[in-house]
């Protein structure tokens, strides 16, 4: 009777995050799968946060994967733009090769899961002294090895033996719709306060869909750098967005000239293209036929045509 323990509220706790898992769930088992790492450590979060990618525990641990600013730093970006720690997917890689790095030292699944809450260090002194998880539990006697850490793999345990038999432990469950999103790697720094604008993207949305960056960010007080994430709606087009993002200014330029020399059947022509760069080359050579036509202030574009192009649909 010793070992067994119960609280109130642990049960309906456990349920909301079971609800949450099936929003992260399939994203995680696709990045662990290609890690390499065995399927049940994607049931991880349970014990760490109930899947909640806000969590914050009072010793400062945050997100989906609590993870310490510390270690964070060693996996992903925690600076005055973002803290992804509080990225769902961005933090699920970072807590994969932190992981896998663990049992590459350890050689041991028990000891590997107990290091990524007690520390790597620790359980490698654990392990030179008594060897097996199941004498380092009994014997291992320091301060910091204390209840939390102690029971964290036994813990694990029990939400892989519910998990694997969801129906039977929580019969119609509800579950929360799959996060769905796409997301482009941006080709230059920006303000989301504008690119939302430019784009008629609700800031909102694309809040919900990037939780990584901070609220200064949101505000528009500071620019996203070139390459980092950004996660879009399904419904909009990654590839148009990206290539008016890329656009340089000659190429506005050189585009706004053709559009304004070439006629409505020519631009069905162009929208079959796929990609911007096949639709730059087109517009070339079309501007190259039909230049005697243009007129000289066509070459010029002013600031409505400008903004006009970066926001344009190119199908």
């Amino acid at each position: 009777a010793r070992r067994v323990r119960a609280q109130q509220g642990i049960k309906e706790n456990f349920l909301a995050g079971v609800r949450r898992s099936f929003r992260y769930l399939p994203h995680i088992e696709q990045i662990f799968e290609a890690e390499g790492l065995p399927h049940q450590l994607v049931y991880l979060p349970h014990v760490e946060s109930s899947f909640n990618p806000v969590a914050r525990s009072h010793v400062g641990a945050s997100g989906m994967w609590q993870f310490m600013r510390g270690t964070a730093r060693s996996y992903m970006k925690v600076n005055r733009v973002a803290d992804q720690r509080f990225d769902p997917l961005i933090s699920t890689r970072a807590a994969a090769r932190l992981l896998k790095y663990n049992y590459s030292q350890l050689k041991d699944w028990a000891l590997a899961i107990t290091a990524y809450n007690h520390g790597l260090g620790s359980m490698r002194k654990a392990k030179r002294r008594y060897g097996d998880y199941a004498t380092i539990r009994e014997n291992y006697l320091r301060r910091s090895f204390g209840f939390a850490s102690k029971n964290f793999y036994p813990e694990f345990l029990a939400v892989v033996e519910i998990s694997d038999s969801l129906s039977h432990y929580f019969p119609n469950v509800a579950k929360d719709p799959l996060w769905e999103f796409q997301e482009i790697t941006l080709p230059k720094a920006l303000r989301l306060t504008t690119f939302s604008r430019q784009f008629n993207i609700d800031l909102v949305t694309l809040k919900a869909l990037n939780p990584g960056y901070h609220s200064s960010v949101w505000q528009g007080q500071r620019l996203v750098p070139a390459q980092y994430p950004l996660r879009l709606p399904v419904d909009r087009d990654a590839q148009q967005i990206i290539a008016a993002l890329g656009a340089s200014r000659e190429e506005i330029q050189e585009v706004t000239l053709a559009q304004k020399a070439i006629g409505r059947k020519e631009q069905l022509v162009l929208t079959s293209l796929r990609t911007f760069f096949q639709r730059r080359q087109a517009l070339r050579q079309l501007l190259a036929s039909q230049r005697a036509g243009v007129s000289e202030t066509a070459a010029s574009p002013n600031a409505e045509d400008r903004e006009r192009l970066l926001a344009l649909e190119w199908t």
